[in-house]
């Protein structure tokens, strides 16, 4: 064998074989019987021996190759209840001793053989049964090669109890091909040698047995045409039965109608097989049979009879073939008892999906959110088909996500022909900075068909991406109405370029207005809090219906050192002690505990999915520039670093409060390498000792805390050095920050 059943590799003796000279007749009917066949076969208790070979006078040669005797008599018994063999038979117990086949040579007959015909039968002694299928490689004349496999239809009990299988072999020329890598793949001429594989019964461990009968060539079996009955039958081939729809992709291969031929009656006959007229021109039927043999009770496998070509534009087309018993029709000229047989077959070409979209360029989410898809229409053309596409994955990147609420292109939309469909992208605010934030929005893809399911994955069809941009403006002030019980994630947010506050979890305790504002930050009595934005947040629920809720900052670290960013924390505003505070410090229980990580990652861990079980704990995520706290009251609330008020940084004069005084010691001692009567040294950089020389960073302690304190009750600074003050203050933040930043 090949390998297509696997177990036994074929052996090729057909090559090199002494031909006699042609003396036969190449039509023959072998029964195994002398007194019919005309000549004596070799007799038991010898037969053929393994490896050896008989010449029939017909110029046969039959090769014995089972690896054991090969008998022409009645004394088989595994194969006795077979009801195709009866009588004498060609038979043999096969072993391993041999290469596993009986082989049939007709080179040297006078007249080509180009159909064989015989009945087969095997079976294992006492075991279930055996391979329901015979496989047989054939030869032509030419060099060609093809292996068949042949379904055994019939069952019988044989010895011992074992189930064995029959049925009738045939051959013709005109239905082979060749499939023998590296030859011509043209059809057969004739048949000049088969090989009967016989290695699915050899290795079973029990005694097998095969039976061949009632052998012919060309025909010589006979039979009467009045009893035959010649009809089509379903062949699969692919994803195609006779008298269905077939479908293709435009290009992608060719559709192939193949129908075989089965005699159902006891007599052989003659067929032919012809299109219909008003069949679609588009079919090209090609080596139709015209009054071809076929012996009693045999399945004729007919080449594809018609093609039509992937290339022709996308419709639906059909053919019908009329397949006729020619030596027993129904009507002129034989009047017979077989009518024709009409089949139809029908095949849609369809165009593949033709997809645009909106990719292009990057989709300016803040101006236009909406993403779009279209399928082209079906074409150009009447009857034109074109398969379509369905969603089957949306995945987005950074902080969009696609709005399930608005457009038709979901997860599972089905774009047809013709069709566009869109969807919205949302952006989420909460929690961002000012500034451009961008991300992608992926949607996977596969071809589908509205009715035809063939098509659905038939042909890849390319995912579409998007490049996503959203440019954020400041929000100084929000607000939400929410019901009781209503969630408060990400329901209010604030923000700037520097700092933006939302609240990640908890729900509303009543029917409630929640507001969020940016609000300068008070200066308590004892205590400031220098603030990366410069601002406090106000945070407000309408009624008193704070509950337990999560508070979250987010930052702009590029002006911070690593130490500075580690000292940040949370504080709120009390106003009962008119100072700042932790903002844990203002709960009405609970345990202040620290967390190093985000909130998400809190939850994951130690934290409770009841906010009220965490009341306390606060946390900062350094990587994703989150501070975060569990609260339950309302305040002002500023991130920052929490100072005293008597080492303020620029308070010179030691009033608590940075001013015009502060400005004028400084100025006035420009340069001096001692400090002045009245100078506070505890307030030069936090406290830090003096370099010996007022200058640029004693001018930066008063410019980058202008006006922290609390204002003495005396006269304040002239408004017109306020606004130079201010203006200074703005230039020289900003060139600090620049040179901590590069650090």
């Amino acid at each position: 064998m090949d390998g297509r059943r696997g177990g036994w590799g074929l052996v090729v003796l057909w090559v090199g074989l002494a031909v006699a000279a042609p003396t036969g007749y190449g039509q023959v009917n072998y029964t195994f019987t002398a007194a019919n066949d005309g000549f004596s076969w070799p007799a038991s208790p010898t037969g053929t021996l393994n490896g050896f070979d008989f010449t029939t006078p017909d110029d046969i040669v039959i090769f014995n190759e089972a690896g054991n005797n090969l008998f022409y008599d009645a004394m088989y018994q595994v194969t006795g209840n077979a009801t195709r063999i009866n009588g004498d038979a060609l038979w043999a117990n096969p072993l391993d001793f041999g290469s596993g086949y009986v082989g049939f040579d007709f080179s040297g007959t006078a007249t080509s053989v180009t159909q064989v015909q015989f009945d087969f039968a095997w079976s294992e002694a006492g075991v279930p049964a055996v391979s329901d299928f015979l496989d047989v490689v054939a030869f032509d004349s030419d060099g060609r090669q093809t292996f068949a496999s042949f379904n055994l239809t019939d069952t019988f009990t044989g010895f011992g109890g074992g189930d064995g299988y029959e049925g009738t072999i045939s051959l013709d020329a005109a239905s082979l091909i060749d499939d023998e890598e590296g030859f011509d793949g043209g059809a057969f001429v004739d048949i000049d040698y088969i090989e009967v594989q016989l290695g699915e019964i050899i290795f079973g461990g029990n005694s097998s047995e095969f039976a061949i009968d009632n052998f012919s060539t060309n025909g010589a079996g006979g039979g009467d045409p009045a009893n035959s009955d010649v009809i089509p039958v379903s062949s699969f081939n692919g994803n195609q039965f006779f008298g269905a729809s077939t479908n293709r992709v435009k290009g992608s291969f060719d559709v192939q109608v193949s129908i075989d031929a089965e005699n159902q009656g006891t007599g052989g006959t003659q067929y032919s097989v012809t299109v219909e007229p008003g069949s679609d021109p588009e079919f090209v039927a090609t080596g139709l049979p015209s009054g071809k043999p076929i012996a009693a009770e045999t399945v004729d496998m007919l080449l594809p009879l018609a093609t039509l070509d992937a290339d022709t534009l996308s419709g639906e087309y059909e053919i019908q073939l009329r397949f006729s018993n020619d030596l027993n029709g129904a009507g002129p000229p034989d009047f017979g008892s077989d009518p024709d047989e009409v089949v139809p077959f029908s095949a849609k070409i369809f165009d593949p999906p033709d997809m645009t979209d909106n990719s292009g360029a990057t989709v300016q989410v803040d101006a236009d959110p909406t993403l779009s898809l279209a399928n082209a229409a079906a074409g150009p053309h009447a009857g034109a088909l074109r398969a379509g596409v369905e969603a089957t994955a949306l995945s987005t990147s950074g902080p969009f996500s696609f709005d399930p609420t608005s457009g038709d292109l979901n997860l599972g939309a089905f774009v047809a022909a013709g069709e566009t469909k869109t969807t919205d992208i949302a952006f989420d605010r909460f929690g961002r900075l000012s500034g451009t934030h961008v991300g992608t929005a992926k949607i996977d893809l596969e071809m589908k068909s509205p009715t035809e399911s063939f098509l659905n994955g038939s042909a890849p069809v390319p995912s579409i991406n998007w490049n996503l941009s959203y440019d954020l403006a400041d929000i100084t002030s929000d607000s939400v109405n929410l019901n009781a019980t209503d969630p408060l994630n990400k329901t209010v947010g604030i923000n700037t370029s520097a700092i933006a506050a939302t609240l990640v979890d908890g729900v509303s305790t009543k029917t409630q207005s929640v507001s969020m504002s940016f609000v300068a930050p008070p200066v308590g009595d004892t205590m400031q809090v220098n603030t990366p934005g410069g601002d406090a947040v106000e945070l407000t629920f309408d009624g008193g219906g704070v509950g337990t809720y999560v508070l979250q900052f987010t930052y702009d670290d590029s002006g911070l050192s690593p130490s500075e960013e580690s000292a940040l924390d949370l504080f709120w505003f009390d106003e009962l002690s008119n100072d700042w505070a932790h903002a844990t410090d203002g709960n009405s229980g609970g345990t202040a505990s620290f967390f190093a990580g985000s909130y998400a990652d809190f939850l994951l861990g130690a934290g409770s999915t009841d906010p009220a079980a965490n009341l306390g704990a606060f946390g900062q995520d350094e990587v994703g520039n989150t501070f975060w706290a569990v609260l339950d009251h309302a305040s002002i609330f500023t991130l920052g670093e929490l100072l005293a008020i008597d080492t303020l940084t620029g308070d010179y004069n030691g009033d608590g409060f940075v001013s015009q005084a502060d400005l004028n010691l400084v100025l006035l001692n420009w340069g001096q390498n001692v400090l002045p009567p009245g100078f506070d040294q505890t307030a030069i950089d936090g406290g830090g000792p003096f370099d010996g020389l007022i200058s640029q960073n004693e001018l930066n302690g008063v410019l980058l805390n202008w006006g922290n304190g609390n204002p003495p009750s005396v006269a304040v600074p002239e408004p017109g050095a306020s606004a130079l003050m201010l203006g200074l203050a703005g230039a020289l933040v900003r060139r600090v920050r620049r040179d901590e930043a590069h650090r």
